[in-house]
């Protein structure tokens, strides 16, 4: 080189010189370009130098940054950590149990489509050859995998880390990845407990294929000896993974038309220490010719089968369980009305002997309102619940999603006609419900036709019999209030919080889902001794305690529950602030008032209920009553509340305990979560003074 640019001649010392003198350009170029990697390792050596003695590095321990790290992992940002620091780098490189977090996120591990499109295959490689990196970094700890897609070559995958899989929850989108994943099961997973299968695209699988690769698996058994829950399997397969070790298995549709009771019935018998059973099925099974199989599991403890009720009674029909057992029927929504009624429930058919014997059991039934506000494709499901209970124990449950006319249909006859006929050991009902009108259907039809047969006597008979038409008036008059039109009050209700009206068909179905037969219901339990109501629904249940027993006997007959000793009420309270500022004695004398003339009105609901019991020969020896904090969805609230009793006269409580035996009437106040209430201004005069 003959000499140096003048711009560089500062930057050389006079020994870089002396070599360069001597080198060709080319060589100088070369040797550049050592000296920049030279200068990039101490660059960077310096780097890591100074964050050395970053006091985070010099207090804090490695294995307790180690730690730290591996909480991280489950957070897609945590992968960021790599970029702090070289140190952090090494720390996290060898931190096994964040990779464990990392490989748990289904996130990283949904690697073969990006918005539902498969990759291309480069790319898929890339994908693949990256979940191999952090597989590897787990070392020996074990591993929880969710794939959200598993094509043939992640399947490899699996297999080199079966020792160390626990949990594996796939899905798959054909017949080929179906089959490789059952074959990976030959080579075992040894410490695998909990596995899941999952069909995304079922129109993607081959029929004929599966028929031919099933009948290679059959007499094979998966290696998987301490596989113990199945979080969701189509019958299809539950037979091939239907193993002893089993305690918890939920059963899905199945992959292809197929009659079910033979699946079922085969796979269950292969897992007689299954103790958690459910089983869903959106679809219809399909009937099959042949007598059916059936079999019995003696250590289920509950059995919980979700669909309509014909698909119920299909899925009941094989299965035999423990008498201690707890069922559960949940009941999705439907726009098929006819799929509700009693005849789609047969009761003389063999599949609800499970039920009616589980029926005959029970001493209490609760009836209950749920809610979901974080349903996946709608902003709210809702619906009720019919617990039936021996003592403390649950039996058994119907869980039901309401839709247009739902829970009025299915409260009046599929269940009413279940427990009517077969709970006759019930003597504690429990409501706890959001309905706001109730309408006795049965009396309201017999009392229009007396009605009816009234009038055509007055004009045959000029004379006709005082006592008769005085009794018959004075039932229609006074049961009027509890078949009068449902949306007379409920607009005004502050309790009642539903799905507005444009959600629904028509405005008769809009109105129809906001009662409830509660004459039928309560004619259902006709041994009934305690009854517990609460919510918006007290008064429309309360109207029909006045109800008869048989809606054709004559008038004066026995009242609905005749048995009824004890009532509890708990009214929904409406107003917390209001309640919250009284209680602290900083409200205005008007909303004292208003809490007074409360108390007043169901006062006076409850004397005009009990002494239209008492006429027909029916009394009480026990009401309890108060005013109760309520949650629409969740009942009624327990915890954080207050309780405030406004000061009574002697005489309010009197007349009640006229019409209860012994006179044990208790009202114990206003029970409610109280509520920061700003203290209202002086006033005017106040402030002069």
């Amino acid at each position: 080189m003959d000499s140096v640019p003048a711009a560089f001649a500062d930057l050389l010392s006079d020994s870089d010189r002396a070599v360069l003198a001597d080198l060709s350009d080319s060589s100088v170029q070369k040797w550049a370009l050592e000296k920049v990697e030279e200068h990039r390792r101490k660059m960077f050596a310096f780097r890591t130098f100074h964050n050395t003695l970053a006091p985070i590095h010099r207090t804090l321990p490695t294995e307790m940054l180690a730690e730290i790290f591996s909480h991280c992992g489950e957070d897609p940002r945590g992968m960021r950590i790599m970029l702090v620091c070289r140190h952090w780098r090494s720390v996290l490189l060898k931190t096994p149990r964040f990779w464990v977090a990392v490989a748990a996120n289904k996130a990283f591990l949904d690697i073969f489509r990006r918005d539902d499109v498969p990759l291309a295959t480069a790319t898929r490689e890339l994908e693949l050859a990256r979940v191999q990196r952090i597989l590897k970094r787990t070392a020996s700890e074990l591993l929880r995998l969710t794939y959200t897609d598993l094509p043939p070559e992640a399947v490899g995958t699996l297999a080199t880390y079966a020792e160390k899989i626990v949990y594996l929850d796939v899905s798959v989108a054909s017949t080929r990845e179906l089959i490789a994943l059952c074959e990976s099961f030959t080579s075992g997973f040894p410490r695998l407990e909990t596995f899941g299968v999952v069909f995304r695209e079922p129109w993607g699988f081959d029929h004929a294929q599966w028929t031919s690769i099933s009948r290679t698996l059959t007499g094979r058994t998966p290696v998987a000896p301490r596989l113990h829950t199945l979080l969701h399997m189509p019958i299809t397969l539950f037979s091939y993974f239907a193993l002893p070790t089993l305690l918890t298995a939920h059963v899905t549709k199945p992959l292809f038309e197929t009659s079910i009771h033979h699946e079922l019935v085969t796979s269950l018998r292969k897992c007689q220490n299954l103790v958690h059973l459910k089983i869903s099925l959106n679809e219809d099974p399909i009937p099959t010719a042949n007598p059916v199989e059936t079999v019995d599991i003696p250590s289920l403890k509950s059995l919980h089968i979700v669909g309509s009720l014909s698909r119920v009674a299909e899925v009941l029909e094989p299965i035999s369980v423990p008498p201690t057992a707890t069922v559960r029927i949940e009941l999705p929504s439907s726009y098929d009305t006819d799929d509700w009624t009693l005849d789609a429930f047969d009761l003389r058919r063999g599949s609800v002997r499970i039920i009616t014997s589980l029926l005959q059991t029970i001493d209490t039934v609760r009836l209950r309102d749920w809610l979901d506000e974080s349903h996946e494709w709608r902003p709210i499901a809702w619906g009720f619940l019919a617990i039936g209970c021996t003592g403390r124990s649950q039996r058994v449950e119907f869980k039901s999603e309401s839709t247009q006319l739902i829970r009025d249909t299915l409260l009046t006859f599929p269940l009413v006609a279940l427990f009517r006929t077969y709970a006759a050991a019930v003597t504690l009902l429990s409501i706890h419900m959001s309905f706001v009108a109730g309408q006795d259907h049965k009396y309201r039809r017999f009392i229009k036709a007396q009605e009816a047969a009234a009038e055509t006597h007055d004009e045959t008979d000029s004379d006709p019999d005082p006592d008769s038409n005085s009794n018959s008036n004075s039932d229609s008059d006074s049961d009027s209030d509890s078949d009068s039109d449902p949306d007379s009050d409920s607009d005004s209700d502050p309790h009642f919080e539903t799905l507005d009206s444009d959600d629904y068909d028509d405005e008769e179905v809009y109105r129809a889902s906001r009662q409830v037969d509660t004459g039928s219901l309560l004619r259902a339990f006709p041994h009934l001794v305690d009854l517990e109501i609460a919510g918006p629904c007290v008064p429309a249940v309360l109207e029909a305690l006045m109800s008869p027993d048989d809606v054709s006997a004559a008038p004066g007959a026995a009242a609905v529950c005749p048995q009824l000793r004890g009532l509890t009420v708990l009214f929904p309270v409406v107003d917390e602030e209001e309640v919250s500022a009284v209680a602290r004695g900083i409200a205005e004398e008007a909303s004292e008032v208003t809490l007074l003339e409360t108390v007043e009105t169901h006062r006076a609901l409850l004397v005009r209920v009990l002494a239209r019991r008492s006429a027909r020969g029916t009394r009480l020896v026990r009401l309890e009553w108060a005013e109760r904090s309520w949650i629409r969805g969740h009942g009624l609230v327990y915890e954080a509340t207050a309780i405030y009793r406004p000061d009574l006269s002697g005489d309010t409580l009197a007349e009640l305990e006229t019409l209860v035996d012994g006179g044990s009437v208790h009202f114990s106040g206003f029970h409610y979560v109280p509520v920061d209430v700003a203290t209202p201004p002086a006033s005017e005069d106040a402030s002069e003074e």
